[in-house]
């Protein structure tokens, strides 16, 4: 097993084995029954942060959903979004949940500290609460935490960045970052794994910003100032933390007359606008996580807790110190996708369908990747 250790600075490294998508789905089946046949009618909520990226209320809540329906029919799922990572909302959501008598919270939380809040608030009314994606610190209630390996994903991010910039004759040339948001502990970790990669290589950082609440009009916003300050020409790839960021980085290049395609940009989700954007060549790569099993696993997690039932140390293999103790962590595997997999990754691999990325905007663009509806 890994230890890692990470405090409420964030600075200690999650150290991880990043998994193989077969290899995480191998290592233990996920449930598809009742592991009870005594919690029936249970009401368990899931708190989601935003919904300006589209994977959390397109991909995230149904595939819970749908695997707490597997594993107990009669179950209701509460679904609460922040809307626009707001910590405040948050809260009263998760009273509100509590007030209609959730039995477990599960939460990806807009401000990792601030969660600390949520979690005690269940604990003085006995509801446990599991961690997805990112971590609630401070509160030894957190029974269990899904999510994936930040550092390791922000050193991908700029790996594939300064190999494309390196193809297009420009790995000279130093790198504007654009980052999530800073009350987000996966941010950091995005952060922290991107930066070392670039610095150890040699590459510049020129700029760098972290974008309030992971808003796209806000990366935007700042795109245009650095085209402003630094000129067309004056900055090679443009690392983007998530899609959101990545879209209104690539908006600003447009808006200006600035190629993207000469400009390699990162992002993060392999959403349907990421796809698009990667076959239109105006984003190079993204980074693919299977949420429907992450989410999945998430439902499973909090259906054992509020079962009792030990998680399987076949498929929480290491654990995350979030201040107070060290929770039980799954690691979800991440891939780099570029153009050149999109298809047998994403498509072939069912994760999303030819017909969804394919509209008429798109399909040239498809044809040429040889992608049929």
């Amino acid at each position: 097993m890994m230890v890692t250790k990470r405090g409420n600075n964030l600075k200690a490294l999650f150290v991880v084995v990043c998994l193989g998508v077969a290899s995480l789905v191998g290592s233990a089946a996920i449930p598809t029954v009742a592991s009870s046949a005594d919690m029936k009618n249970v009401k368990i909520a899931f708190l989601l942060p935003q919904n300006g990226v589209p994977r959390f209320e397109q991909l995230d809540k149904p595939y819970f959903t749908k695997q707490i329906k597997k594993l107990c029919p009669t179950c209701t799922v509460l679904n609460y979004n922040a809307q626009n990572e707001d910590a405040a909302k948050q809260q009263q959501q998760a009273e509100a949940a509590l007030a209609a008598g959730a039995k477990i919270l599960v939460i990806c939380p807009v401000d990792g500290k601030a969660a600390k809040v949520i979690a005690d608030l269940a604990a003085a009314k006995g509801v446990p609460v599991v961690s997805y994606e990112r971590l609630v610190m401070g509160s030894k209630n957190v029974k269990a935490y899904v999510t994936h390996d930040g550092v390791e994903i922000g050193k991908m991010q700029a790996v594939s960045l300064m190999a494309a910039s390196k193809a297009l004759g420009i790995g000279d040339k130093p790198v504007l970052m654009v980052h999530g948001s800073i009350t987000t502990s996966d941010a950091a970790l995005f952060k922290k794994g991107a930066e070392d990669a670039f610095k150890a290589a040699g590459v510049k950082i020129l700029a760098e910003f972290d974008t309030p609440g992971w808003d796209p009009a806000k990366a935007q916003a700042q795109m245009d100032q650095w085209i402003t300050q630094y000129g067309k020409d004056g900055f090679g790839a443009v690392y983007a933390a998530n899609g959101g960021t990545a879209g209104g980085i690539i908006a600003s290049m447009k808006a200006a007359g600035i190629d993207p395609s000469k400009h390699p940009v990162s992002g993060q989700d392999a959403d349907t606008a990421e796809a698009q954007r990667i076959l239109a060549g105006e984003q190079y790569m993204t980074i693919f996580r299977p949420l429907k099993q992450a989410a999945a696993y998430a439902a499973t997690a909090a259906w054992d807790v509020l079962n009792k039932k030990p998680l399987s140390k076949t498929v929480y293999k290491a654990v995350t110190n979030n201040g107070t103790w060290n929770v039980p962590t799954l690691i979800d595997p991440a891939i780099s996708i570029t153009k050149a997999n999109l298809q047998s990754v994403m498509i072939t691999g069912g994760y999303t369908t030819a017909a969804l990325i394919c509209i008429p905007a798109y399909e040239a663009a498809c044809t040429a990747a040889g992608i049929k509806k």
